[in-house]
């Protein structure tokens, strides 16, 4: 694989064709303009260079064996890409209109000829996208509200840290987002970043140098809490040597999970020291329209259909709706109603047609009435300060309190909850 430059400031292309000359050629180009460029010889090995590193642009040739650049684009934008926003441009010896029309339907930024003034705008267009790229900021960080402008805030003073990082919020929250985030921001491009779930704990084949994210922790087997744990702890005697860095995310909060034994009480209250809480989208709702405008653009790639507009009352049904599932459930809804409609406009129809097609009808009334019953029993809370003053309110034996209130994640003490002030006779 060739060397990576650890600058940060220097922008990461990947350039895609199965000519030498033509290869050479435009890598020189981009080179002489600052920009820092990964060859690979086909579509195959391109995507396999796509998986290594996180990208800035990526330049394809449209016909190559094995793999063409339209297979490439494709696999960019679908699912299961890393990062399938990123900008992807088609050069092609081949400047006819049908091929360009092909390319744009499937998500191509851009589409230019090989001939000197084809080389000369694909030039101008990267230095146009990275330029406007420097501080991306990735969908489920977007928005200028006060708690989201905060989370940034977080995650950026916490992406140079050599510490443990504990990243917390609901299903669709941004938790895997938020850690590529924090190492795109904090480590160089040529470090990589190793996702890890349950299971995987074979540390032998890891890099010497990355990122480890733990995502899904909770949910980890307690001997593969105990290695994990045991990693930390060395790492950190190492402290500002260790070439490896872990991240690590749950969907709830440590002090349940700990006293639950889903989680070793000294391990979470090792890794809430460096705590960062993702919020709800429902927390941040006045960031919607620049957050559905983005979904919008990112499925108008993805599903090679462009020129939708959305209605004043479809944005505010949208706005209004509670996402269980936050952005993804989002991203999820907008993508059915492009793929479904005949015209360009999302309509209040459109958009009440698909809400009603989300989840079952049970499971929402379900989780309006446990959000009800949260909020009952913190509001008793505040008011008894004691299991025995809330089980006495609602009816209930003291356990049962206890019990219902450690379900909702309310432990005494943490997460804003007032302390403890029971009397035991």
């Amino acid at each position: 694989m060739q060397s990576v430059d650890c600058h940060r400031n220097r922008k990461l292309v990947l350039l895609v064709d199965d000519r030498p000359e033509s290869r050479e050629l435009i890598a020189d180009e981009l080179e002489d303009l600052g920009f820092q460029v990964v060859q690979a010889v086909d579509g195959k090995e391109g995507w396999d260079r796509f998986g290594e590193l996180s990208f800035d642009c990526v330049i394809t040739d449209l016909r190559m064996p094995r793999s063409d650049g339209l297979h490439l684009l494709r696999k960019i934008r679908s699912p299961i890409s890393h990062k399938p926003q990123v900008p992807v441009l088609l050069v092609s010896a081949f400047g006819t209109l049908p091929v360009a029309t092909e390319a744009g339907n499937a998500g191509a930024t851009g589409f230019y000829t090989y001939d000197d003034s084809g080389v000369e705008e694909l030039k101008a267009r990267v230095c146009e996208l990275l330029g406007q790229s420097r501080n991306h900021v990735p969908l489920e960080l977007l928005g200028k509200s006060t708690v989201i402008e905060e989370t940034r805030g977080q995650l950026l003073a916490h992406s140079t840290l050599k510490t443990p990082v504990m990243l917390c919020g609901e299903v669709g929250s941004g938790r895997t987002t938020a850690a590529r985030f924090m190492h795109e921001s904090g480590r160089p491009a040529s470090v990589p970043f190793v996702e890890l779930t349950k299971g995987k704990n074979n540390s032998d084949e890891l890099p010497d140098s990355c990122t480890i994210y733990l995502n899904n922790f909770d949910s980890f087997a307690q001997a593969e809490q105990a290695f994990w744990f045991g990693r930390l702890l060395k790492l950190e005697t190492e402290g500002a040597g260790a070439r490896q860095r872990i991240l690590v995310s749950t969907s709830d909060s440590l002090g349940p999970l700990a006293s639950g034994g889903s989680l070793d009480a000294q391990l979470a209250k090792h890794l809430s020291r460096f705590r960062i809480d993702l919020p709800p989208l429902r927390h941040r709702i006045e960031d919607f329209p620049i957050i559905l405008k983005s979904i919008l653009e990112l499925a108008e790639i993805r599903l090679g259909r462009r020129g939708f507009e959305v209605a004043p009352e479809a944005l505010e049904a949208l706005a209004k709706h509670n996402w269980y599932e936050n952005i993804a459930e989002c991203e999820h809804v907008v993508e059915s109603i492009i793929a479904s409609s005949e015209g360009r406009k999302i309509t209040l129809a459109k958009v009440r047609a698909a809400l009603s097609r989300v989840g079952t009808p049970l499971g929402r009334i379900a989780a309006e009435e446990a959000k009800k019953e949260r909020d009952q029993l913190i509001m008793l809370w505040a008011q008894y300060l004691s299991y025995t003053g809330v089980a006495n309110a609602i009816g209930v034996t003291r356990n049962t309190a206890k019990n219902r209130m450690a379900k909702y994640n309310l432990v005494p003490g943490r997460e804003g909850l007032p302390g403890h002030q029971e009397r035991r006779r």
